[in-house]
């Protein structure tokens, strides 16, 4: 939930929009907030009468004429953007839906070896299921060869890791979510209740 925004509308002047533009460069598609950033997200805030606002919406209310009615949403993804063509108007579901078709939700954000935690490439995962002998059982050798635990070999093999890798695919029979690996033929279920 979002905190209400006081409504300044009728705190703007032309010397505070002069105040306000000055700190803006224009020079680009996305005009950057240059002065004071609210946070590690990189929202620019500005000041009016002693209280602080996030400098988007001062952007917003200067070009309209009124406040957002909820959320402003930067289109162009840029926090220190303040171009008003770059806002519009949104709610907090339609910025999270945003935020996670952009990829920009934390939890899926970064996957595989792009996620500095990964101990893994996508070719070492590869060769992995290459080298993956179901007959021999070979888990354990792979795992001490790759310098990982035997878990994580078998979460690969079984699509809980990397699936863009491995084709494994999920499917819901009974309201039960299967995978099924299709090279080992290997049924998983989960949340069974």
């Amino acid at each position: 939930m979002t905190r209400p925004c006081t409504d300044f509308s009728h705190l703007i002047t032309d010397k505070l929009k002069e105040r306000f533009w000055a700190k803006v460069d224009t020079r680009g598609g996305c005009w950057l907030w240059r002065a004071s950033l609210a946070n590690r997200f990189g929202y620019g805030q500005f000041s009016i009468n002693n209280k602080v606002y996030a400098a988007h919406r001062v952007s917003f209310v200067i070009t309209h004429g009124r406040m957002p009615k909820d959320l402003l949403l930067h289109i162009c993804d840029n926090p220190p953007c303040v171009n008003p063509a770059h806002l519009r108007e949104g709610s907090y579901k339609e910025n999270v839906h945003d935020m996670i078709a952009k990829g920009r939700a934390g939890y899926h954000k970064i996957i595989g070896e792009k996620n500095g935690n990964s101990k893994l490439s996508d070719k070492a995962v590869k060769e992995i299921i290459e080298k993956y002998d179901p007959e021999k059982k070979n888990a354990p050798a792979l795992a001490k060869e790759y310098n990982i635990t035997p878990s994580l070999i078998y979460m690969i093999l079984h699509g809980q890791r990397r699936r863009y890798l491995t084709g494994a695919q999920e499917y819901t029979i009974d309201g039960n979510k299967v995978e099924i690996d299709e090279r080992y033929k290997v049924e998983i279920k989960k949340n069974e209740t």
